[in-house]
């Protein structure tokens, strides 16, 4: 287990259902034009794969009383 640190907490806590408190990232992904057979759904399916391996995605939130 792995405590927040004192700026998590504050964009996690500060949160409301009308200020929120997380930003958005774009990527720009650009295919060889000779792979035609790669598209939206393969790119979910090679993204969902490695997602494990990014440590803070495999982090849960714990309340603790």
């Amino acid at each position: 287990m792995k405590r927040l640190s004192g700026w998590d907490s504050v964009l996690l806590y500060s949160e409301t259902p009308n200020v929120h408190m997380h930003t958005i990232k774009v990527a720009v992904v650009e295919i060889d034009p000779d792979r035609r057979d790669f598209g939206v759904h393969s790119f979910r399916q090679v993204i969902g794969a490695r997602l494990n391996k990014l440590e803070p995605f495999t982090y849960q939130l714990v309340d603790i009383p």
